[in-house]
């Protein structure tokens, strides 16, 4: 058992000065002594209680020297506030105030620069939304330019028929009012009518000798072919001569 401890001993000086764990150990020395007639009755349980008492020891230490070295660094702190002279303490208190404005500076930097950043995003999507209607405003304009250059061509086609009509119809009117050519026409007319005239007196006599001499059927095929004729030709000559 003595050897047991002497190794938790040497365990623990490892994390504590060599005067705690002297004290440690004499005070649990005589805790041990104390108890030694339980633990001799059941040894299991008195080294798990060992166990326990110096774990907990060992981080009872720990945060003690944790809880000195800050003391010890506000301590040192202290202390040098008061060891400096006044020309110290007044250069101090300036590389604090500087490296301050530093800090500040640099804040104050960065805020303009996603200022900027942000401005910078800002006018690229305006411009890109100015490009964008530029392109659609070309675009509009060269298609109402192709639809007005339909739209002229299609007029100027229209007003080149009506021209053209307009045309012929004055040139027909002028030649009706034409003295040659209405004399002309009128001569015509009336050698057609003559000439009908003529043939309806023909046909008629042909028709009376045909009652009177009982022509056979041969002549009056013959007749009834040339009034055929006869109609026919007073239809082309009435549609090519229309009063």
């Amino acid at each position: 058992m003595l050897e047991v401890i002497e190794s938790m001993k040497n365990e623990i000086s490892n994390t504590k000065d060599n005067e705690n764990v002297s004290d440690f150990f004499n005070a649990f020395q005589q805790e041990i002594n104390e108890e030694q007639s339980i633990s001799n009755d059941n040894p299991s349980e008195f080294v798990e209680s060992l166990e326990k008492v110096i774990v907990e020891t060992q981080n009872a230490n720990k945060h003690e020297i944790q809880n000195s070295s800050e003391n010890e660094v506000e301590l040192t702190e202290e202390k040098s506030f008061l060891e400096m002279s006044e020309d110290e303490y007044y250069e101090y208190q300036q590389e604090q105030y500087i490296q301050m404005n530093e800090n500040d500076g640099i804040a104050r930097v960065s805020a303009k620069l996603e200022q900027q950043e942000l401005e910078r995003e800002e006018a690229e999507l305006e411009s890109k939304a100015l490009q964008d209607y530029e392109e659609n405003q070309i675009q509009r304009a060269g298609e109402i330019s192709i639809a007005e250059h339909e739209n002229k061509l299609e007029k100027e086609e229209l007003e080149r028929y009506a021209l053209e009509g307009e045309n012929k119809a004055l040139e027909q009117y002028y030649e009706s009012q034409n003295p040659d050519t209405l004399y002309e026409q009128q001569v015509f007319q009336e050698q057609e009518k003559e000439l009908l005239n003529q043939q309806d007196l023909e046909l008629e006599t042909l028709r009376d000798n045909n009652t009177k001499q009982g022509l056979d059927n041969e002549s009056a095929t013959l007749l009834e072919s040339l009034q055929v004729i006869r109609d026919e030709t007073n239809e082309v000559i009435t549609f090519l001569n229309p009063k």
